[in-house]
């Protein structure tokens, strides 16, 4: 089942999500310039990593699954009348919240496109854009958190929820090309947290 929805969403975001992440990669290249590395996936001069596909994914199919059982009970009320209503309340109850939590996840999930000249990291819809030179540092406490910029009032974080694989690889990329960031978290503090993200799967793509 696993796999299948892996080989499922791979397919999804090759199909709906490639065009736009294509579209923002020339975007990036137009404002901040390609890296010149063509190190990325299959060649190109950007990498792509998502999170909260997988949820979503999972989310949408138990909603539209409480949503069939909803109206075939709804449907038998009809007829029957009596308790029947008091089954199709209780589904409807469920199908309800099944819908809250499908909105939730499909806001939360997203990608990043990055390479070692600029990050751009895509939730919910919203862009936020960084040049990789201003990267000061990494916390991995929670969520994989990245600072840009030393100035006090003037540095930013970005926030990215990536899970199993997907940390992986893009935690593989940082200690590569920014290893002297990654240098400054403590050691038992990273590895602790390459553990925890890195054995999950319900998040990746």
């Amino acid at each position: 089942m696993h796999k299948v929805l892996e080989n499922f969403i791979a397919r999804y975001f090759e199909k709906k999500l490639m065009p736009g992440i294509r579209k923002k990669y020339r975007e990036m290249e137009e404002k901040y310039g390609a890296s010149g590395a063509g190190d990325g996936e299959l060649g190109k001069d950007y990498y792509v990593n998502s999170f909260g596909f997988q949820t979503e994914f999972m989310m949408r199919y138990m909603t539209i699954a409480f949503g069939i059982v909803c109206l075939f009970l709804v449907a038998t009320a009809f007829r029957i009348g009596g308790d029947a209503w008091n089954g199709a309340g209780i589904f409807g109850v469920f199908f309800g919240i099944c819908l809250i939590l499908w909105g939730i996840c499909r806001i939360r999930r997203g990608y990043i496109v990055y390479n070692t000249r600029w990050i751009s990291v895509s939730r919910g819809g919203h862009w936020a854009d960084e040049t990789m030179d201003r990267l000061s540092g990494i916390s991995v406490t929670g969520n994989l958190t990245l600072t840009f910029g030393i100035e006090k009032n003037m540095a930013r974080k970005i926030s990215i929820p990536l899970e199993g694989g997907q940390y992986m690889d893009f935690t593989r990329f940082l200690e590569k090309n920014f290893s002297q960031v990654i240098a400054a978290i403590p050691e038992k503090v990273y590895a602790r947290a390459k553990r925890k993200h890195g054995s999950s799967w319900g998040n990746q793509m």
